[in-house]
């Protein structure tokens, strides 16, 4: 039986991966897969609610008064990016061989821009490790300014670029 949504049927829709004939959540079987070396690059921004508290949090060499906000960042983002696997439910753990991260601050919109770069050699992607480093990174900042600053925002959280699968994704970071 098809399910008719608008015009379409949902036979003809993409198919959920993590989703079984079923209905039920299922995780995707890799073993038939060969390693591969796998990239990903993900972001998240952090958006200050006034110049005082942007400039109040980074004018001393990028520190707070919690210390230095960005080593703190970088330590939680790849801490992150190592325990995907035990965080979202149906991702594999991969074994990672690389992570980077670049902190972009970017004053006349009082945003600091994060991006998390991820490495492995595995039989799936690295992308959601990526946006996970990212995404930790970016609480961590929140977490080390909110002394200064507690109407900050966390936005903006995507991929940017993964290879290594069966197919390659490049998006442009969108600025705001």
């Amino acid at each position: 039986m098809h399910q008719k949504i608008g015009t379409r049927f949902l036979s003809t829709l993409p198919r959920l991966t993590h989703v079984d004939a079923h209905g039920k959540c299922a995780m995707v079987n890799v073993s038939h897969k060969q390693p591969k070396h796998r990239t990903a690059r993900a972001v998240a921004c952090v958006l200050f609610s006034s110049d005082a508290a942007y400039d109040a949090a980074f004018s001393s060499s990028r520190g707070s008064t919690k210390g230095p906000v960005f080593s703190v960042a970088e330590l939680a983002g790849i801490n992150a990016v190592k325990q995907t696997g035990f965080l979202v439910p149906l991702a594999h753990t991969l074994n990672v061989t690389h992570v980077q991260f670049s902190f972009d601050l970017i004053p006349s919109e009082r945003r600091v821009s994060i991006t998390c770069s991820a490495e492995c050699v595995e039989r799936t992607g690295i992308e959601v490790e990526a946006m996970m480093g990212a995404s930790v990174a970016a609480v961590t900042v929140f977490d080390m300014c909110k002394a200064v600053d507690k109407a900050m925002v966390i936005t903006d959280i995507h991929v940017l670029s993964k290879t290594g699968g069966k197919t390659d994704y490049s998006a442009q970071q969108v600025s705001k």
